[in-house]
């Protein structure tokens, strides 16, 4: 009578398995489709060469992530000016100013302004506030090219 008793506990063990399997093999795709249903929030990417783009998240699978209206920061340094005087020698800090820019806007690559960057070289991604000030100007410019 004991030997039944194992016999069954193997076979209820077995059948557990067996139908539990599919839930953790789930692929990360329909993860990603859950979590970005709302595609009208706007996320920041951050890459780990330290360049970040702003955009849409359209899809993530475990290769890549789709952002779609994506914008990103463009740096200009204006040159420092020198001043002498009675001895002395002024320099002024260069001034950093920054540019948000439409990513495949411009005048010799347009694109459909949709792309599709290496997990490998994400660091993470956020969600940004509507309230943000990025979000403000990235909607202004979105109006404008409407």
């Amino acid at each position: 009578m004991f030997q039944n008793k194992k016999f069954w506990l193997v076979v209820i063990i077995i059948f557990t398995l067996l139908n539990t399997l599919p839930l953790f093999s789930r692929p990360l795709t329909d993860f990603g489709k859950k979590i970005f249903t709302h595609q009208a929030d706007w996320y920041a990417v951050h890459l780990t060469n330290g360049h970040v783009y702003f955009g849409q998240i359209k899809l993530v699978t475990p290769e890549t992530i789709t952002l779609k209206d994506t914008y990103y920061l463009e740096a200009f340094t204006a040159q420092p000016t020198q001043a002498q005087g009675q001895g002395l020698q002024v320099q002024a800090q260069p001034q950093t100013t920054y540019t948000l820019t439409r990513r495949g806007g411009g005048q010799f690559m347009t694109t459909n302004n949709v792309l599709f960057i290496n997990r490998a070289v994400v660091l993470f991604w956020e969600k940004l506030l509507a309230t943000s000030s990025i979000v403000s100007t990235i909607e202004q410019a979105e109006n404008k090219n409407k």
